[in-house]
């Protein structure tokens, strides 16, 4: 008896006899009752409760990867629906998702390094850049990536771009502070030229 139970489970208590069984397994198959939203600003993972959803904001990009590898890792959420969310390969999320499972979140965490230091602009070259930029300021010339790059090959025979010369511009923050220079050179010449 017990050798059937084991085999049988419930349905070794019935009487075989009959044509009917009394006790009958049914297979229901669960459907997911998640729902995942994607709004401009954040996305809404309802999962069971409808009153009750998960809002992640869509800035908070390692927050969003870390809860929608969970739900695929559980088997809630299809690889194919994240794929469509991080615009990321079906493939891709697979190996995200053991990534996860092996490493914790930090697997996630992007660490790709960019350059190190500017192996172009020397802090020489940048010295000098930056004492074009107020020569050309001092004199009212026009200060622009291409007047900079030609008054430093005459100056200096220093040949850069001029795409470059704007971008390290920018970064030392020479533009935020030309009119500032315009006007204390302004102020130098006039008490210079009254004394």
């Amino acid at each position: 008896m017990i050798k059937r139970i084991h085999s049988d489970g419930i349905t070794a208590f019935s009487d075989r006899r009959n044509k009917v069984k009394p006790f009958t397994t049914i297979k229901t198959e669960q459907k997911n009752i998640y729902n995942i939203s994607v709004e401009d600003d954040f996305v809404k993972i309802n999962i069971g409760r409808q009153d009750k959803p998960i809002i992640v904001p869509a800035e908070n990009t390692l927050q969003l990867k870390t809860v929608l590898f969970t739900l695929a890792g559980a088997g809630l959420v299809s690889n194919q629906e994240i794929s469509n969310i991080l615009k990321y390969s079906p493939s891709h999320i697979q190996y995200l998702i053991k990534k996860i499972q092996e490493e914790d979140v930090h697997a996630l965490i992007d660490k790709r390094q960019g350059q190190k230091q500017h192996y172009r602009f020397t802090q020489d070259i940048k010295s000098e850049l930056i004492l074009q930029f107020i020569l050309d300021v001092s004199n009212d010339k026009k200060v622009s990536g291409m007047s900079l790059s030609n008054s430093l090959k005459e100056r200096v025979k220093l040949d850069l771009s001029p795409r470059s010369i704007r971008n390290h511009i920018e970064k030392l923050g020479l533009g935020k502070i030309k009119k500032q220079i315009s006007d204390c050179m302004n102020d130098v010449k006039k008490n210079s030229s009254v004394s």
